[in-house]
């Protein structure tokens, strides 16, 4: 059986719409997140203007019971969403930091860019 591909038709003036669209919501000043350190059960967000965000790791859904050395292994990926490879695990900061200002415990959620924990891979 033949797949068809899809084509996208796309202008040159609708390109340069998006790139001038995400030029814009750079200039809004969006949050970016720098460093990320582990501390006495806290995980510390620097962010580009040089402010800081401690979340306690208790609220953390998918990170309790995780090792010291294993919340200390966090990357950033992208702009604001941070990576526990050994974990499997991933939190969005702006979710997180939602989540956190709200007193709940911030857990994996369906259909969101929100923290979410990788089904395990096969041996």
């Amino acid at each position: 059986m033949l797949k068809t591909k899809a084509r996208l038709n796309v202008t040159d003036a609708e390109i340069d719409a998006a790139i001038a669209a995400g030029k814009a919501e750079e200039s809004r000043g969006v949050a970016r997140a720098v460093s990320t350190a582990y501390r006495n059960g806290v995980i510390e967000i620097e962010f580009q203007s040089g402010a800081r965000f401690d979340v306690p790791v208790k609220l953390l859904g998918a990170l309790r019971g995780a090792s010291v050395t294993q919340l200390r292994r966090v990357t950033i990926m992208g702009e604001n969403i941070l990576h526990w490879d050994d974990l499997d695990v991933d939190y969005y900061v702006p979710d997180l930091m939602q989540d956190a200002l709200v007193s709940r415990v911030a857990a994996p959620k369906a259909k969101s860019r929100g923290p979410r924990r990788k089904k395990s891979r096969a041996a």
